[in-house]
């Protein structure tokens, strides 16, 4: 069988011919910078926000946002675990005081934040959809947080396409509230590095404090302005994940293996215990299958027998569960067979 890599969660299908086409006119121009204050990708990423262009950051991919408002603001820092781990890792590169929250009882996923450790915090993170279980963390809770804390409240949204739940329309009544999102994971051009954050204009005059003169370059520029052109391609391309991740769980359950319910690309399996979960990964990398554990430094606060598949096309994931039904055979049924 060939090799499967559902480990990285990223649009699988390629941009449209048309899309490619209209990129590659700007390879002439390289030699040239890009604009610099991105007046256009701004306008194209407010009217799909439904904001104003000057609540608008964009940098070299999400991963980037995260560390520059880490670097404005985090000088202690609250994370909900088990989570996406560039959170703890600018905190790490900002020298933070970083707390964690755990946040995950078997298979429910529920942030819980000391009023303490809130008001101690000077940052805040929240993943919404929660990566790598998936979750949707209600908008009343989101609410509660910020209105609980002084501290800046980061909402990770880079999945929000797939979930369509956003705490966008909070900002008005929030200045310490950031919405962070990517144009990865929905918008098929993780390669070319492209995000961006929204907030009151006086956060984001902060943020662009710390940013780099031209941190996002011409090729991704243009696909950033170009993409919103697509975005009827890319929400059918979604509603393919969808349904992919949805013939998945139901046969995964038909393999008496529990997961976590998602609104991400990707499904976060539990096997029991960690040395089952670690036998499972084993016998999946030998025979092909490419995913990411829990204990894998993509995630933070995650010493757990779970295993996090990404969704790739329906016959990858046909061959995926015929491998977890080997495993089976091979390390043991999951111990929630009934």
């Amino acid at each position: 069988m060939d090799s499967i890599d559902i480990s990285l969660s990223y649009m699988k299908v390629p941009p449209p011919k048309s899309f490619i086409k209209r990129l590659s006119v700007h390879l002439k121009s390289i030699n040239e910078y890009p604009s610099g204050d991105y007046s256009m990708l701004k306008d194209r990423i407010a009217k799909y926000a439904r904001v104003k262009k000057e609540n608008i950051i964009v940098g070299n991919g999400s991963d980037e946002i995260i560390d520059i408002i880490t670097r404005a603001f985090g000088q202690r820092v609250l994370i909900p675990v088990p989570t996406f781990s560039q959170f703890e890792e600018a905190a790490k590169r900002k020298g933070s005081v970083i707390k964690r929250a755990d946040s995950l009882n078997g298979t429910k996923y529920e942030i819980k934040f000391d009023k303490k450790d809130l008001w101690n915090s000077t940052l805040v993170w929240i993943c919404n959809p929660n990566n790598p279980t998936g979750s949707t963390v209600p908008l009343e809770k989101i609410e509660s947080v910020a209105s609980g804390t002084k501290a800046i409240t980061a909402i990770d949204e880079c999945l929000f396409e797939y979930s369509g739940d956003t705490a966008v329309p909070l900002l008005k009544n929030y200045m310490n509230m950031i919405v962070t999102r990517s144009m990865s994971k929905a918008f098929g051009i993780a390669g070319i590095r492209l995000g961006y954050a929204i907030a009151d204009s006086t956060v984001i005059a902060r943020l662009e404090e710390y940013r780099q003169p031209f941190n996002v370059n011409i090729i991704a520029e243009a696909a950033g302005i170009a993409a919103f052109d697509y975005i009827n391609y890319y929400k059918r391309a979604i509603e393919r994940v969808k349904m992919t991740r949805q013939i998945f769980t139901e046969e995964l359950s038909k393999l008496g293996l529990r997961y976590i319910e998602s609104s991400a690309p990707f499904v976060f399996v539990s096997f029991g215990s960690m040395a089952k979960a670690k036998n499972y990964y084993s016998f999946m990398s030998r025979h092909g299958v490419k995913v990411f554990p829990a204990w894998d430094k993509e995630f933070s606060g995650s010493k757990l027998p779970f295993i996090r598949f990404s969704i790739g096309t329906e016959e990858e994931m046909s061959k995926v569960v015929e491998v977890l039904a080997q495993a089976q055979k091979s390390v043991g049924l999951p111990v929630y067979m009934g």
